[in-house]
């Protein structure tokens, strides 16, 4: 087998795959009861490509070389499973300690910067997670992995530590906890990951069986253009990246706050744009891989499971285009009186605006060309398009949108800036001039009722 993989780069922080080559009856074994020899072999090796293709693609979104370090086998036999591009090294040492211990202070110690190293029995490992480790790594001495069974699927370091493979119980529910023992006792700061289950035993088998369903489903692709976000945008991408077969794109336009930190911290890596969300919105559609193109806002939640309710309504053939109901992050009469109005103008009009979290085909936003890239109104104006091609679908889930611009001036001076802003627009304004009345925010509802009443007037004796 000859995988489409990136070809190996010199970087100073170097991933290793740690692995065995898939001979039947020499690895999992505990199996093999239930699958025989081949059919243990078999699952070994396709979770091992996988392993390799998570990582291959990672690699030049976090900047990192990547290594398979195998036991067993040879090289020519380990290329023909899993590709020729990657470097395939023999594994050194008596047990796994002490083999993880070499492969890691080998790369260290030929100056790698940091050096990260994961199994392949946790085929929930993604490249956001790969991109968390590094970035732990920048404020602490070593990164775990949690897995399910008491060991880890992940560790990392900045600097050789063999402490921490000695006198370790391989093999059992104790891994884990000796290793933070060892790394406490020494002073040493240590971060977690995000534990994830394993596949040993029969009764695990269905971990693999979900994950393989999951890479068969249409990618999602969710654009998130931030500006300035700081801790906001975080806990959106935690949230986005809980979709199975999802990839995040964060697009910043020029941020000078903390929000690159906080974006880096979910392991995902920003993408550079001018300012301008409808640009750069079309700046992560371009960057994407996905079948859906889903754009949502840097201070809005997705619901639990989006991404089922996501391809569940692009399945049906008519639509091209959805999006979710609104709420907001915080009650009261006035903004549940808004988040009412802006459902019902959604489904009654087909026409939700950018804070509903709205989804697209990719290829219904190849024909409308994107998003116009105006200083206002281009979510408006691409549903408007959008409609033109197909159903639009809206899901009677809602996303959770923060208040803030609404606490800013009061839910109601807000949303009459909001209705006075679309009748500008209908009216034909033009936008830069309704962009900069908009987003000053204007405190004075008497100069924004002269500018519509004008441009009315225009209007009319045109």
């Amino acid at each position: 087998m000859n995988s489409v993989l990136p070809v190996h780069v010199s970087h100073r922080r170097i991933f290793i795959v740690f692995t065995r080559y898939p001979a039947p009856g020499a690895v999992k074994t505990r199996l093999v009861p239930v699958l025989g020899a081949q059919g243990a072999a078999d699952v070994h090796a396709a979770m091992t490509r996988h392993a390799v293709r998570t990582a291959a693609n990672a690699m030049a979104v976090h900047e990192f070389s990547l290594e398979v370090h195998f036991d067993g086998g040879d090289r020519n036999g380990m290329r023909t499973f899993f590709g020729d591009e990657i470097p395939y090294i023999p594994q050194s040492g008596n047990d796994l300690g002490d083999r993880m211990r070499t492969a890691i202070g080998a790369v260290l110690h030929d100056g790698a910067e940091a050096a990260v190293l994961i199994g392949t029995d946790c085929p929930g490992i993604t490249g956001a997670l790969i991109g968390q480790a590094y970035a732990a790594l920048e404020e602490s001495d070593c990164v775990l992995g949690p897995a399910s069974d008491g060991g880890y699927y992940l560790i990392g370091m900045k600097r050789d530590i063999p402490e921490v493979f000695s006198s370790v119980p391989w093999g059992t529910g104790e891994v884990r906890a000796r290793t933070l023992d060892v790394l406490r006792r020494m002073g040493l700061k240590v971060v977690l990951l995000d534990e994830l289950p394993d596949v040993d035993r029969p009764e695990d088998l269905h971990v693999w069986e979900e994950m393989e369903r999951a890479l068969a489903l249409p990618m999602i692709s969710v654009v998130v253009p931030v500006l300035n976000e700081g801790a906001a945008v975080g806990v959106t991408i935690r949230k986005a990246l809980a979709g199975r077969n999802v990839e995040v794109i964060v697009v910043d336009g020029g941020s000078t706050d903390d929000t690159e930190a906080h974006v880096r911290r979910t392991g995902i890596r920003t993408v550079p744009s001018g300012p301008g969300r409808a640009l750069q919105m079309n700046v992560g559609a371009a960057a994407s891989h996905g079948e859906v193109l889903l754009f949502l806002h840097a201070d809005t939640l997705l619901p639990a499971r989006y991404d089922d309710m996501v391809r569940a309504a692009m399945e049906d053939g008519e639509a091209v285009a959805g999006a979710f109901g609104l709420s907001f992050d915080t009650g009261g009469r006035a903004l549940d009186m808004i988040a009412f109005g802006a459902n019902l103008r959604s489904r009654l009009l087909g026409l939700p605006y950018g804070d509903q979290a709205f989804f697209v085909k990719r290829d219904a936003f190849r024909r409308v060309g994107g998003f116009r890239e105006v200083p206002i109104m281009e979510d408006v104006m691409f549903m408007g398009s959008v409609k033109k091609l197909g159903g639009v679908v809206i899901l009677p889930q809602h996303v959770t949108t923060s208040a803030r611009r609404y606490r800013e001036l009061g839910p109601v001076r807000t949303w009459m800036f909001n209705q006075l802003a679309m009748a500008g627009y209908s009216l034909g304004m033009p936008l830069e001039g309704l962009a900069r009345l908009y987003r000053g925010r204007e405190p004075s509802i008497r100069a924004w009722v002269k500018v519509i009443a004008d441009a009315w007037n225009e209007r009319r004796s045109t």
